[in-house]
């Protein structure tokens, strides 16, 4: 169930991730499986505050997810994980700075688990360039940005979906610093990627 919940999330589908990640939580409680239990309720935190702007239940299970973490052996991708939906939760709450706090430490992490060429690395670099982003540094967040999509073209192929996903990050940043020809070029970019991989038209129209 949880695992169907990650997926859901990848295609989109908020609604249906959140249903079975909360009900993969409850099984994995009543089977005593505090692993299972902690990353359930980490996912489901994470997701509530970035997706669906829900801080106040995002938090609350954020700190079941921790507690579930301090029941069992150290976890450095899980606690990666719980760091992401943390940072995640502090930049819905409000709190830039200490989001990005929180997701240079997950990235740090995960690069001692993953290594430094892993998707799930990408991913929390992407987090890390929001929050920068977010608390104003916004060459920064453009210089991370940059680096992570040319990083993700090298591990994944230049056509795979998270490029596309990462080039928009990239191009609403441009934006944001005034450099408006260059977002629009990168912004094409990243419509023909996702149009050509299946994306749903109301997900590419924004």
């Amino acid at each position: 169930l949880t695992n169907a919940g990650l997926l859901c999330n990848e295609c989109e589908s908020l609604g249906q991730a959140l249903s079975w990640l909360r009900e993969g939580y409850v099984v994995a409680v009543e089977a005593h499986d505090d692993e299972t239990a902690a990353m359930a309720a980490i996912l489901v935190s994470g997701f509530s505050s970035i997706r669906g702007h829900l801080h106040d239940d995002a938090r609350w299970l954020l700190s079941i997810g921790h507690a579930s973490l301090e029941r069992i052996e150290p976890r450095p991708l899980l606690e990666s994980w719980w760091l992401v939906s943390e940072g995640n939760v502090l930049l819905d709450e409000g709190h830039p700075a200490e989001a990005v706090a929180a997701f240079q430490k997950s990235i740090n992490l995960k690069k001692e688990v993953l290594g430094e060429n892993n998707v799930d690395v990408l991913r929390s670099v992407d987090n890390l360039a929001t929050g920068l982003e977010a608390a104003g540094r916004l060459n920064e967040a453009l210089a991370t940005f940059s680096a992570n999509t040319k990083a993700a073209e090298q591990l994944l192929g230049p056509e795979h979906g998270l490029v596309g996903k990462l080039l928009s990050n990239e191009g609403e940043t441009l934006n944001l610093v005034g450099r408006h020809e260059e977002a629009r070029a990168v912004f094409m970019r990243s419509v023909g990627i996702l149009e050509r991989i299946g994306t749903p038209p109301e997900l590419v129209a924004y």
